[in-house]
């Protein structure tokens, strides 16, 4: 056995330095969706006091708008491979937040799903920097080109920009 990295270490204890280690929400969701389990980073990122009040509960719950249509989607898709979508919910404590959520089966001895396992990052200031840097080049992309490439003809040009 390759012990260049020290002593042996017990895998139940990896695993949960691990977990504990991770700045996303991980749970673990029974085949129906329902949360079964979370990371104490889940808990601290989704503002969770008391994990009984929320264990047992349907995920897709918790999402709001197409947020909720996505989560119900990627656990009814649990035979068919990995689920992924960016939603917005909000904590335990009222705060709105965005999330880039992925969900996969976990597989059982026969390897049929027995369990989901869900990772959400919270991605709320990145979300937001996203849609203003989309708002802020909308004018840009819709002016009309002049046939001279470096100059457009409704829009004054920004500092950074180089004309040909």
């Amino acid at each position: 056995m390759d012990q260049s990295f020290g002593a042996v270490i017990d895998p139940a204890s990896l695993l949960r330095s691990l977990l504990a280690s991770s700045g996303d929400c991980i749970k673990i969701l029974d085949l129906h969706g329902n949360i079964e389990f979370m990371t104490e980073g889940g808990k601290r990122l989704m503002e969770v006091t008391d994990f009984a009040a929320i264990q047992g509960c349907p995920w897709p719950d918790f999402w709001q708008d197409q947020g909720h249509i996505d989560a119900k989607a990627a656990v009814a898709a649990k035979a068919g491979g990995a689920g992924h979508f960016r939603g917005y919910a909000i904590t335990m404590a009222g705060t709105p937040r965005w999330w880039d959520v992925s969900v996969t089966p976990i597989s059982g001895p026969d390897g049929r799903p027995e369990k989901l396992l869900s990772v959400s990052r919270h991605v709320t200031a990145p979300h937001f920097a996203e849609v203003a840097l989309q708002t802020s080049e909308a004018p840009l992309a819709a002016a009309p080109i002049d046939a001279d490439p470096g100059t457009r003809t409704s829009v004054t040009k920004p500092a950074r920009w180089h004309g040909v």
